[in-house]
């Protein structure tokens, strides 16, 4: 995937769903390569994504990040592997763990204490995105 020279990083959460569908459609006509948007407090990173990649015909969309904490890691694969499939590649999964969440208050310090660090979860919640072996989406075989 060719991410381009320039992206934008956009929040779509004030947005309506049509109203970010043309920002995306603006976005992709001032010649950015990728669109990136956060997992924040209003919708699904997937399914937006999938909006506005039906939306676009040249854009890459990527979550800048989806949460860890907020799905299973097969789930993620295949949200990644569906996504892509459907939009010819234009489907980039950024992962992470929210921590500006965190700092900025948004989440209570008593739910922190139930989500580990990344370095305690992030490397054995990746190796499950490749373990067991997962065959990617490929209808033209």
């Amino acid at each position: 995937m060719d991410t381009g020279t320039l992206g934008v990083w956009y929040y779509f959460d004030l947005l309506t769903s049509r109203q970010a569908a043309d920002a995306a459609k603006r976005i992709e006509d001032l010649g950015y390569g990728t669109l990136w948007m956060p997992e924040s407090m209003g919708r699904n990173p997937f399914a937006h994504a999938a909006w506005l990649l039906a939306n676009t015909t040249r854009l890459n969309v990527a979550t800048g990040i989806a949460s860890i904490y907020n799905r299973e890691p097969g789930v993620a694969l295949s949200g990644q592997n569906t996504l892509a499939e459907q939009s010819d590649d234009r489907f980039l999964l950024g992962l992470g763990v929210l921590t500006n969440l965190l700092s900025k208050g948004f989440v209570s310090a008593n739910m922190a204490r139930h989500w580990p660090a990344c370095g305690s979860i992030c490397k054995p919640w990746m190796r499950h995105l490749t373990w067991p072996p997962r065959r990617r989406l490929n209808p033209a075989e």
